[in-house]
């Protein structure tokens, strides 16, 4: 175990199964940061869980979460928001910081979300976690015939709703080489070889690096 400044700080986790770890949660890449620097995780992410609202849903996660304070929040979102079913969900980033945030839509439940954590857990740094590059996720066709990749569209987003609210983002998605839509990825690196999960190995090689880095800065 490494003694930097972050042995035995708080860290909450939020978000879906990318953080909770989905079948293993015990190899998921904020254990593997506890253990590696000795932090202490609460890990409140759900597998399964939206951004908008739903009966799983990561607003949920947040205000049902102890009110004590945590040094910093690691958290994701869109995994299971972003289907074709999206078309006419996506919603465009407020004006304002004060809402109201109609959470039945992509961006301004992300809004929400973020709100929602600054509001109640004011000192800590927020890091979201923008996940790898997924051949898992399908395009979407707009009513006016056009095929949109819905995980572009909401990294895009997601990466600017952040900016604007100052949180830091933990970039999979720029930063990392990890894309499953490669020859090979998924086999390797995809927990049962198939879908968005990634497997102790993904944890190890690209998530880890990623977010350790701005956890540290």
């Amino acid at each position: 175990m490494e003694q930097t400044s972050l042995s035995g700080k708080l860290v909450y986790g939020f978000g879906d199964s990318i953080v909770y770890g989905h079948t293993h949660p015990e190899y998921c890449f904020l254990r593997q940061l506890s253990e590696k620097y000795g932090f202490r995780l609460e890990n409140y992410a759900v597998n399964g869980a939206t951004v908008m609202r739903s009966d799983n849903h990561i607003l949920k996660e947040v205000e049902n979460a102890p009110d004590v304070q945590p040094d910093f929040i690691v958290f994701n979102g869109f995994t299971n928001d972003c289907y074709a079913s999206a078309e006419g969900k996506i919603g465009e980033i407020s004006e304002g910081f004060d809402g109201p945030f109609d959470d039945t839509l992509f961006v301004p439940g992300f809004e929400k979300i973020i709100k929602t954590m600054k509001d109640k857990y004011p000192q800590a740094k927020l890091i979201y976690v923008a996940m790898h590059r997924s051949n898992a996720r399908p395009d979407m066709i707009t009513e006016k015939g056009e095929r949109v990749s819905v995980q572009v569209l909401m990294q895009k987003l997601t990466h600017e709703v952040c900016a604007k609210w100052g949180v830091t983002v933990a970039d999979l998605w720029n930063d990392s080489p990890f894309d499953t839509n490669l020859p090979g990825m998924s086999e390797k690196y995809i927990i049962d070889g198939a879908g968005s999960h990634p497997n102790e190995e993904a944890c190890r090689e690209f998530y880890v690096p990623v977010v350790e880095k701005k956890l540290l800065e």
